[in-house]
């Protein structure tokens, strides 16, 4: 019985970590969250205890969302303008090569797929429910990606290339809910040329902060 009480315990401090996870990394989205984490307000906030906030900070920086410093605390962490444009030139080599990919092996599943994001975006913009709508533009860009069908460009692209866009630069949410429609839409209609200009063009939008 103790054992099967230590396990129900585990269980239910896991899911406490989990769903501080899921809040924390919305607010870091919706930029709510700037600089220094304070733990006491988030798990005040939460009404929780800090274990499970801590818990889901190690894991937001096991991610790349924060960073740790030693007798100071965890960080939103931040990339500079270079960093930032050193990455542009990947994420759009990586993106162009799955927008030709996905076009090229474009399916009516994958076509449902597509119009189901753009049913989603478009929910959280009428909502300006932004932490949700950042977090389906993460999922969104990891799906164009994985139709590149390369384990080491998808492994690479979602461990290391995409998060210092949210953490560190934004484009605005009209301009985002625009040219998300349109390349969709250049997709769907295969339109190679226009949708690798599209792409190009929404990653090279992004405002640093």
């Amino acid at each position: 019985m103790e054992d099967n009480n230590f396990k129900i315990k585990e269980i239910e401090k896991s899911s406490i970590a989990h769903r501080a996870y899921r809040s924390i990394k919305k607010l870091i989205l919706s930029k709510k969250i700037k600089g220094k984490i304070n733990q006491e307000k988030i798990a005040d906030l939460f009404g929780i205890s800090r274990t499970p906030v801590v818990i889901a900070l190690n894991q937001l920086t096991s991610e790349g969302y924060l960073t740790q410093i030693p007798y100071k605390g965890f960080f939103v962490k931040k990339y500079n303008r270079e960093e930032l444009e050193d990455l542009n030139e990947i994420r759009i080599m990586y993106e162009k090569l799955g927008v030709e990919k996905l076009i090229n092996n474009i399916t009516d599943e994958k076509v449902k797929v597509l119009k189901n994001f753009l049913i989603e975006f478009k929910d959280y913009y009428e909502k300006e429910d932004i932490g949700n709508y950042r977090n389906l533009d993460i999922s969104f860009h990891k799906y164009i990606i994985k139709q590149a069908d390369n384990h080491y460009i998808i492994s690479q692209y979602l461990e290391g290339i995409i998060v210092p866009y949210l953490t560190s630069g934004i484009i605005p949410i009209e301009d985002s809910i625009k040219q998300h429609i349109k390349l969709v839409e250049k997709i769907i209609s295969k339109d190679l040329e226009e949708s690798k200009k599209v792409i190009e063009q929404h990653i090279e939008s992004l405002l640093i902060e």
